[in-house]
């Protein structure tokens, strides 16, 4: 078994090893809108909660993988959220992959990526940038905080999301539940890997629920 000193290690070397290691991380489909009003739609798998109450999502979009701020700009994401502080964060279902994959592209800040991957928004009631109608779930959003690693190339930023709102489909809400097969979420794995989560799924009781 190989034992790999991080602190040695060049950060494409990192990058790989933790991906690859992490898995499966759900997807982030972040909207938000730039400080000239220009919308944008972006994929995010290091995703996850970070509190119940108040209900904290959080994503983490990387600095550029080479050259400095100066000469490769931020993600466009993380540039509108921090002028603006508000997004949608939606839930990415099997069906919408081919649109979630493109909106990846390195796109320039001037392009719509709703235009570019032809699908239909609707306005939300609590923030300023549009959400996905056909995505199954998604959350309104004011940002909470936003914490940075720095500006080398890629070092982490943590945006700290305050849900305000929720939308879920009729077909796979009941009783405030969801319905794992009906919504059919992808994940990310490493390299262009991905999984469809409601695969091999099984139930693993606690042990306090054994006892």
């Amino acid at each position: 078994m190989p034992y790999i000193d991080f602190s040695k290690e060049i950060p494409p070397n990192i990058y790989k090893m933790l991906i690859g290691s992490v898995v499966p991380r759900p997807i982030a489909w972040v909207s938000s809108l730039s400080e000239n009003g220009i919308p944008n739609l972006a994929p995010f798998s290091y995703f996850n909660i970070a509190s119940i109450n108040p209900p904290i999502l959080s994503f983490s979009p990387l600095n550029a993988p080479t050259g400095h701020l100066g000469e490769s700009r931020r993600k466009d994401t993380l540039q509108n959220v921090r002028a603006t502080g508000q997004c949608v964060i939606h839930i990415v279902p099997h069906a919408l992959q081919d649109q979630m994959n493109l909106s990846a592209a390195n796109w320039s800040p001037e392009v719509d990526e709703f235009e570019k991957t032809g699908l239909a928004r609707v306005n939300s009631l609590f923030v300023k940038p549009q959400r996905i109608e056909s995505a199954p779930i998604a959350f309104e959003c004011e940002v909470d905080q936003i914490v940075s690693w720095g500006d080398q190339p890629m070092g982490g930023n943590v945006v700290f999301c305050r849900v305000l709102m929720g939308y879920f489909a009729d077909y796979l809400f009941q009783d405030y539940k969801i319905n794992l097969a009906l919504l059919d979420p992808v994940s990310r794995l490493g390299g262009p890997d991905y999984s469809r989560v409601k695969t091999d799924v099984y139930a693993l009781p606690r042990p306090e629920d054994l006892i």
